[in-house]
């Protein structure tokens, strides 16, 4: 095991030591390991390499573990036969990274992204987009609720932000507007929960998930690389067990208050159009020759008027009774 690395001033790092004096694996059976802590919240992302001048490069493989195990594995992503792998973190929270692989020698990087997007605990609008000169080379923007296209030697860009759960329960994330998005959420252990790409209204994401307290991460992303665009952020909370499956402002919700809000508009528009006096009131509930029996509720409106009287009558036309109701009242 070699002397650990550090890559910026975001991380602190301590190595294992053992017999190593470089960064070589030994056979199947070897390992070398690293342990990491930060101050900051934010992605760590390691890749190996291979070492110039060496007489024989390691066909490597990475694992990183978290205070509840193991986080993510690669053995490819990085250039050639190593891996390459980038996983949230969370300040103060030690990770071990385990490096194995075929015998020889390899280089190590660790670089640390952190995330200095704002807080989010229950929505956020869509942004004005200023795409201009707004990414940077690894991937991060510096205006939320925005994503850029992908410029020349730029990486995607990328939003994150941060909630904090302080009970169990059950998290609802979802994007607003026009913007194809994708959306990822790491819990505080720094493994991913879930992700989602179309699962929303439209090309929004929306992701539902079980959760236990501590900070999490979403991030969020453009569908391809030249996907560019403002988008909202919309969280809900729900806690305890047993979470509806349909949280607070999903479609459901907001078709059910359009058409109320669209009958009272009905009903305004009628209030104001000149009409006979004997056509100022209609009975909705019931409406079309409907019927009620038993206990219920017979209701309906009007536009103008001092009082209001509903007379019963009989199937041949006698008065049983009139009622005055309750009119102009809240």
């Amino acid at each position: 095991m070699a002397t650990g690395t550090t890559a910026t001033s975001w991380l602190a790092s301590t190595a294992i030591a053992d017999d190593d004096t470089t960064l070589q694996i030994d056979g199947s059976s070897d390992a070398d390991y690293f342990v990491f802590t930060s101050d900051a919240n934010g992605f760590l992302i390691v890749e190996a390499t291979n070492v110039t001048g060496a007489t024989k490069h390691s066909d490597t493989r990475g694992d990183i573990y978290g205070p509840d195990g193991q986080i993510a594995t690669a053995s490819s992503g990085g250039a050639g036969n190593h891996f390459k792998f980038r996983v949230p973190i969370v300040s103060v929270t030690p990770y071990l990274v385990k490096v194995t692989g075929s015998t020889g020698q390899y280089a190590l990087s660790f670089t640390f992204d952190a995330t200095t997007d704002q807080d989010t605990s229950a929505s956020s609008p869509e942004a004005t987009v200023t795409c201009a000169n707004d990414n940077t080379d690894d991937g991060t923007g510096n205006i939320p609720n925005e994503i850029c296209a992908r410029g020349t030697r730029l990486q995607q860009e990328r939003d994150r932000f941060l909630i904090t759960i302080t009970e169990s329960g059950t998290l609802y994330v979802h994007t607003t507007g026009s913007t194809d998005t994708v959306g990822t959420l790491y819990g505080p252990n720094g493994g991913q929960i879930e992700t989602d790409d179309d699962g929303g209204q439209g090309n929004n994401f929306r992701i539902v998930a079980s959760v236990n307290p501590g900070l999490h991460i979403v991030e969020v992303r453009g569908k391809t690389t030249d996907t560019q665009g403002a988008y909202g952020l919309v969280t809900n909370f729900v806690t305890g067990p047993g979470a509806p499956v349909t949280p607070p402002g999903t479609d459901d919700d907001v078709a059910s208050l359009q058409a109320e809000v669209d009958r009272l508009r009905r009903e305004l528009n009628a209030c104001r159009e000149p009409v006979a006096t004997d056509a100022r009131g209609v009975l909705e509930n019931p409406s079309g020759g409907g019927f009620r029996s038993g206990i219920g509720l017979i209701s309906g409106w009007v536009c103008a008027a001092e009082d209001v009287e509903v007379r019963i009558t009989t199937a041949r036309g006698v008065l049983r009774r009139t009622l005055q109701v309750a009119y102009g009242t809240s």
